[in-house]
């Protein structure tokens, strides 16, 4: 063929462009060229449980994740290419991994809401560590013909993302089986503890859990009600062991109901708090612990299922998840409305939003756990406020960890002498209490006092809108009526312990004297009961235990073999 040539672009057919040499006048076609197709990667994100489109959820160190990848071409095809993946840490090549497609073709958008449309793969927990940094690329060897063979990478510069890689500390709890007095006990164990904590450990930001298991804590009563009220008074009692042991971890005490719903399930102590009570009925024990811990981490409850004191900045309405989330360790997708947020009420798939787990991870960040404290001679303050009503129960003298208010509030307890001289003065808020239809809240306080502001201490005054109730201490009258008689003037503990079968103790003592009785297992130091009115009932195996008699502020100690055991 003879020039000279000119070019000539015929009209453009679905999916193929012709272009045309032609001689003068001829106007023949001479070459073809394909109009090949455009492959890209739109977005890629590593999820624990939930994650953002763009990735803006940050990783937990250690936990294992779920990669997806989303490759999309701009028009349909049958292509099925390969993504490849490269981790660096440090800007050091870790590792890398080539991702055979999930289906049959490239899609053309991102659909998050099927696992064929991106490719995917299981991460190990030993990769992801602060400082990570990943790139993908699709169709790393060129297999497929495209238009444009310089925008296959993720970035799309091609540079490396950095991941927000957060390294948490462990979660350490403590499990408390509760007995009743009339006979029924939480069921769990070092054998079954692990079942309470599933869905823990896949929907919150932890990776290390830490628990133990705590002697059996007796509840006084007959036992707990569908409306709260034994709940509140439950919750309130094993926060203030948890003060008087001293201890760091979290208290999760497990109740046996008589009832199999319709009612309260679980309380937590305080929003936030350390201490939170639940059912021991699976399935929904799981997920029960999952909520109450959630308060304890500060979380309102999200508005679904009618849940009061609903956080009025939760994003999604009917509290669904709102973004999408995955069971890493089965692989199963979390759709947006098919599945509500862990901190509301409705009777749906739990899993939990990017709003609920951000805020649980800001809080644990924040509030790392705190390291043993020494022990110190401390006055345990504790009680509950019910309807604006400040209640305190019997004080305790304990050796324990300093624990004071936070911040100041409505409500304060002093401590004075018999001169009317403050010792010390506590003004706090309370904790207020979730899911029980009244409203109230909790408070334990352990007061540093030295020894000789023990012996001068002689009454508590409770504030409570702007009213004062003073609780009087019999030992420090009668110290100040007989100086140096006071065996005489004030009668020693008159207890009396018996067996009631199924491991069980019935305590007797003079009530108008010591209104309050603590009783402990001396080998451990932990609180086995905190019980009232002169009559009652613990569980305990030990050999022995150390019961200290309160009479509302001061308290004396008495050790008693335990009969039968």
């Amino acid at each position: 063929m003879n020039g000279p040539f000119r070019l000539t672009r015929l009209p453009l057919l679905v999916g193929v462009a012709l272009t045309t040499a032609c001689s003068d006048g001829s106007g023949g076609p001479t070459e073809q060229k394909q109009d090949h197709l455009n492959l890209r990667i739109e977005t890629a994100y590593l999820v624990q449980s939930t994650q953002t489109r763009d990735g803006t959820i940050p990783l937990v160190a250690g936990k294992d994740a779920y990669l997806r990848v989303f490759a999309v071409a701009d028009r349909a095809n049958t292509e099925t290419p390969a993504v490849r993946v490269r981790f660096y840490q440090g800007g050091a090549l870790k590792e890398t991994m080539t991702l055979p497609a999930g289906g049959t073709s490239v899609p053309t958008a991102v659909d998050q809401a099927t696992l064929t449309a991106s490719w995917n793969v299981k991460i190990s927990g030993s990769l992801i560590q602060p400082g990570l940094q990943m790139v993908a690329d699709v169709d790393p060897g060129n297999a497929v013909a495209e238009s444009n063979e310089q925008d296959n990478a993720f970035p799309s510069d091609g540079s490396q993302k950095a991941l927000n890689v957060v390294a948490m500390q462990p979660f350490r709890m403590r499990f408390v089986p509760i007995v009743q007095e009339n006979g029924p006990t939480g069921q769990v164990s070092d054998a079954n503890k692990e079942d309470y904590l599933v869905l823990t450990r896949k929907i919150h930001p932890v990776v290390t859990i830490d628990s133990d298991m705590h002697a059996p804590y007796t509840v006084q009563g007959l036992g707990f009600d569908t409306q709260g009220n034994t709940w509140q008074t439950a919750v309130a009692a094993l926060d203030a062991a948890r003060v008087a042991e001293g201890s760091n971890r979290f208290y999760y005490g497990v109740v046996k109901t008589p009832y199999n719903g319709g009612g309260v399930v679980g309380i937590a102590a305080g929003i936030p708090a350390s201490t939170a009570l639940g059912w021991d009925r699976f399935p929904d024990a799981s997920s029960t612990l999952a909520h109450e811990i959630g308060h304890d981490w500060g979380r309102f409850h999200s508005p679904c299922g009618g849940a009061g004191g609903a956080d009025p900045q939760y994003p999604y309405v009917q509290g669904v998840i709102g973004v999408f989330g995955m069971d890493v360790t089965t692989g199963e997708l979390k759709t947006p409305s098919a599945n509500t947020d862990i901190m509301g009420y409705c009777n749906a798939n739990f899993w939990i939003s990017d709003y609920t787990y951000l805020g649980i991870l800001n809080y644990r960040v924040a509030h790392p756990a705190t390291a043993n404290v020494v022990p110190v001679p401390s006055l345990l303050v504790w009680g509950r406020i019910r309807n604006g009503e400040l209640e305190l129960e019997p004080a305790f003298q304990v050796t324990t960890a300093p624990v004071l208010p936070s911040a100041s509030g409505p409500y304060r307890v002093e401590g004075v002498d018999e001169a009317g001289k403050t010792l010390f003065s506590l003004s706090f808020a309370g904790n207020p209490v979730s899911d029980v239809p009244a409203e109230g809240r909790t408070f334990a306080f352990a007061v540093p006092l030295a020894p000789e502001q023990a012996v001068r201490l002689s009454s508590l005054r409770a504030v409570s809108r702007g009213k004062a109730t003073l609780v009087r201490s019999t030992l420090a009258q009668a110290a100040a009526l007989a100086p140096g008689a006071r065996g005489n003037v004030i009668p020693a503990p008159a207890l009396s312990m018996a067996p009631a079968g199924n491991g069980r103790i019935s305590m007797r003592w003079n009530r108008s004297t010591y209104p309050g009785v603590m009783v402990r297992d001396p080998r451990t130091g932990e609180v086995l009961s905190f019980v009232n009115g002169g009559d009652a009932t613990v569980n305990t195996s030990a050999p022995e235990v150390e019961v200290v008699f309160s009479d509302g502020v001061r308290s004396t100690a008495k050790r008693m073999r335990v009969p039968g055991n």
